[in-house]
């Protein structure tokens, strides 16, 4: 199984949509650095004057900025992607294409003819999301105190502890998604459908949509134990034995999502 990982590490390591993918999780942070700068800011304020932007808001002929005194390091973190879903998006369209890529070249096709126990498969690709997840996570957010800094240290760092936290929970809960989209893409072998579950479930739009019919009963209680509700309104900062509810509702999906994943592919032919 160690072999099947290390082939994979190989492989992702060489490819070059890796680095496209991080790059756009960078240019998401700077942007969004950047638009709070100009924002809440004067120097800013004056720059997007400069400009010819017409992002300021005047309220009584003064200039309303964006009020960052809610904010951190760690907030601000949350807004460059992990809220809402993008940076589950991205990963996720990485490895369906990184997945899908073993059925269409038949790679697949040699390695379980070493190793028979195709459960193995799933596992390595699983972790394999994880370690790439974990990378994205802990550089992306290395990135956006390079940012902070870039523009003047406007935001207070978050505490250590904070920050363990939430990137302990958000990577189990990203690294669950990644098993949801690895699930679709061995039940339908194809790129496209991994794609669009990832657009759909990343972003919210499936939750949205079930969350309207089911409200129009009364019952949307289940929106809160899923992943994407998790990621987008978990707590930043553990103050209680209820903040654990995100680490249960990512190991349950984690859990349901790779068997189902390895049942599937033990069940059909190759």
């Amino acid at each position: 199984m160690l072999n099947i990982l290390r082939m994979d590490l190989y492989r992702l390591i060489r490819s070059k949509s890796v680095y496209i993918c991080f790059a756009i999780l960078v240019l998401m942070g700077f942007l969004c650095y950047w638009m709070v700068w100009l924002i809440s800011t004067p120097d800013g304020q004056a720059a997007a004057g400069r400009l010819g932007m017409t992002g300021v808001v005047y309220i009584n002929g003064e200039a309303d900025s964006l009020d960052i005194e809610q904010y951190d390091s760690l907030e601000m973190f949350r807004e460059m992607g992990m809220d809402g879903g993008a940076y589950s998006c991205v990963l996720g369209i990485l490895m369906a294409l990184f997945v899908c890529t073993d059925f269409h070249s038949g790679f697949i096709k040699n390695t379980l003819s070493i190793h028979r126990d195709r459960w193995k498969y799933i596992v390595c690709k699983i972790a394999l999301a994880g370690l790439l997840n974990l990378c994205f996570l802990v550089l992306s957010y290395g990135t956006s105190l390079l940012f902070n800094m870039l523009f003047h240290n406007m935001l207070p760092l978050a505490g250590p502890g904070d920050i363990l936290y939430y990137l302990t929970w958000a990577w189990l809960n990203t690294t669950a998604f990644v098993a949801l989209v690895i699930m679709v893409c061995v039940f339908t072998r194809s790129a496209s459908a991994g794609i669009l579950a990832t657009v759909l479930f990343g972003s919210g739009i499936v939750i949205t949509i079930l969350s309207y019919v089911t409200g129009l009963f009364g019952a949307n209680g289940w929106t809160a134990y899923t992943l994407y509700i998790s990621l987008t309104y978990g707590s930043s900062r553990y103050t209680g034995l209820g903040d654990l509810k995100t680490y249960a509702v990512s190991l349950v999906f984690l859990a349901v999502y790779s068997v189902a994943a390895a049942a599937a592919l033990s069940k059909r032919d190759i």
